[in-house]
């Protein structure tokens, strides 16, 4: 999957050309090369009960960052304290 990928799309990512637009292009597609051996490790090693969808941590986050939200003038400390809790 991983060659496929990167056989595919290697013309249309990696442009010599000086827009913003090329150099995002270009950086998402060496950061998505680099992780490529990462993406599928639920499905490569099923008996590690991965999820292979992020939601969890996702929703675990956002309560946290709320939190946070409305305590914007929460120390650096006080924002560990209640990490640790």
């Amino acid at each position: 999957m991983h060659a496929l990928w990167i056989a595919k799309y290697k013309d249309v990512t990696i442009q010599r050309d000086t827009s913003i637009h090329a150099f995002e292009t270009a950086r998402a597609y060496l950061n998505v090369r680099r992780k490529m051996p990462l993406l599928w490790t639920s499905y490569d090693h099923p008996e590690t009960s991965l999820p292979n969808i992020n939601n969890a941590f996702e929703g675990f986050f956002a309560g946290l960052m709320t939190k946070f939200r409305v305590h914007g003038g929460i120390s650096w400390e006080h924002r560990k304290k209640s990490l640790d809790e």
